[in-house]
């Protein structure tokens, strides 16, 4: 049957892994194994495959109601890359890893699907049960009873699957993420920041978004410029700001550190990301300020991301002086106009004191736009 088949593609993928099963177009790279889905141009093209393959089927599988039948494939597939991803060969790891994170974000876009269902199901049924009312009809109504079915349906298989998501991260990737294989640990990175942005509303929490905050300091590179573009795209969505505010307090010393990372690509990256915190309020001047020295650096990446954190930090410190500004001239305009006088049925000396508080007032605003002038 074609699931046993998808099965034993996997099986066939891990034993190409094996030394004695390498494929023509992977070159061998260490005594243990072959990095088989990313040690050459043709392993990564074949890697995206792999993945765009198990996506297609898992979809497929849904569409004609088959993910979730008595065969509970879901069920043996994460018991397969659980049992994989704590091989002790690495290639099986790998393989794992990268299946178990095709396997979360198919499932991420079928629960998608599934709850625009449930909500369809949800607003029919509404309507079913007002037009009962309004007829006032009693008895079982066949099209309710059916929709309610089919809500229930729904509402069950969101719930599997995204309890399957939480046993697969607990069993593959809070382990894998401290692999001794960086690759590993940056599909691992790759991955969460994905989901995060796919499914804010389980996904971006402290649980999931810490692991971006700790690659940050991860001794490899790869897994750092993972981690800061996975948070940068994060930042992409202004919608996910105020629900990133605790996560960037946290991690703030983290981020002004990459400015300087040993590794020029993650430290360009990193001056984008701070660009971008800084545009949205996330992340004070003073935080940034060493920005300025970066700019005499050699490298011509890092002196045009830091220009353009430097033009970001302009820019905002313009917009607070304007702000500064514009409240000095209101408070400046309603000292004036308290001075005013009551009215003109007061005497002479009443008016001459009223000229002198108008004058006042006008001396005071004169210096309150001279000291708004000065702010910008």
């Amino acid at each position: 049957c074609v699931r046993c088949l998808l099965l034993l593609l996997l099986l066939l993928l891990l034993h190409s892994a094996t030394p004695n099963g390498t494929p023509p177009y992977v070159p061998q790279q260490e005594e243990g194994g072959v990095e088989v889905l990313r040690s050459a141009r043709s392993g990564r093209a074949f890697s995206s495959h792999y993945c765009a393959f198990w996506d297609r089927l898992l979809r497929a599988l849904a569409a004609a109601d088959l993910l979730h039948d008595d065969f509970e494939l879901n069920d043996k597939l994460v018991r397969l890359v659980t049992a994989l991803s704590i091989s002790t060969v690495r290639s099986f790891r790998h393989a794992a890893t990268l299946t178990a994170a095709q396997l979360v974000s198919s499932w991420i876009a079928v629960s998608a699907g599934l709850t625009k269902s449930r909500e369809l199901a949800k607003l029919q049924l509404d309507a079913e049960e007002k037009k009962k009312k309004a007829k006032g009809a009693a008895g079982i109504n066949p099209a309710a009873a059916a929709l309610r079915r089919t809500l229930e349906r729904c509402h069950a298989r969101v719930e599997d699957l995204k309890n399957f998501r939480g046993v697969v991260f607990t069993g593959v990737f809070s382990h894998r993420f401290r692999d001794v294989d960086d690759g590993i640990r940056a599909i691992v990175i790759e991955s969460i920041g994905r989901w995060i942005a796919a499914l804010p509303s389980e996904f971006m929490a402290d649980t999931y978004l810490k692991y971006l905050g700790w690659a940050l300091s991860d001794k490899s590179p790869l897994v750092r410029a993972k981690a800061v573009a996975a948070i940068a795209a994060l930042y992409q969505d202004s919608e996910n700001v105020p629900r990133l505010h605790e996560f960037a307090r946290r991690f703030t010393p983290r981020f002004t550190e990459l400015m300087s990372d040993v590794d020029e690509a993650v430290a360009a990256a990193a001056l984008h990301l701070l660009a971008q915190l800084v545009k949205h309020g996330a992340l004070g001047h003073e935080a940034v300020s060493d920005v300025f020295s970066v700019l005499s650096q050699e490298n011509a990446a890092l002196r045009r991301a830091a220009a353009g954190l430097a033009v970001q930090l302009l820019q905002e410190h313009g917009r607070a002086s304007v702000t500064r500004a514009a409240a000095a001239l209101q408070a400046a305009a309603d000292a004036a106009a308290d001075a005013q006088p009551a009215g003109r049925a007061k005497g002479a000396r009443g008016k001459a004191s009223s000229r002198g508080k108008a004058g006042t007032a006008a001396a005071g605003q004169s210096a309150a736009a001279a000291a708004a002038a000065a702010m910008l």
